[in-house]
């Protein structure tokens, strides 16, 4: 093969042999991404879960050693409500009030269940923090897309 003279020629060669060795097919992007969005996203929450451990969790149902229950279900529900809103955004499906609700719960579902199950243990009925929170989310969420989209249902 002719060794190439300029910048485009030695791009153009370097794209030819990438696409030979089929690396596109051999890496599941979206998986890659989905375990690094999640991770680092419940890392901002507090989560000391690692990609690799979201990996082994999501795919193979395999909970992390030393991990909380509660930060990995936290992983998982994120993962559920992400992969809730990519089937929404393909539908093309408006904003509005219900998906932002139906997406917090899916956000929240394993927190509160457990939540929930604790406070049922304990038989308390104290203020619930986690209700407040997501009543401020959802009221931010839709500020927030009224300004930026032009409204919500």
């Amino acid at each position: 093969m002719e060794k190439p003279t300029n910048n485009s020629d030695i791009l153009l060669q370097l794209i030819e042999e990438y696409r030979s060795l089929d690396i596109v097919n051999q890496v599941d992007y979206d998986k890659f991404c989905l375990y690094s969005l999640i991770t680092h996203s419940t890392a901002i929450e507090g989560s000391t879960v690692t990609e690799i451990e979201n990996k082994l969790l999501f795919d193979e149902g395999i909970s992390a050693k030393g991990r909380s229950m509660g930060e990995q279900l936290m992983n998982m529900d994120l993962k559920s409500a992400y992969e809730y809103s990519m089937q929404l955004a393909k539908q093309q499906v408006p904003l509005s009030v219900k998906m932002l609700t139906d997406l917090s719960a899916l956000v929240m579902e394993h927190i509160k269940n457990l939540r929930q199950k604790i406070r049922n243990y304990r038989r308390t009925n104290d203020f619930d923090p986690i209700s407040v929170h997501e009543e401020e989310l959802n009221y931010e969420m839709r500020r927030f897309a009224n300004g930026a989209v032009g409204g919500i249902e």
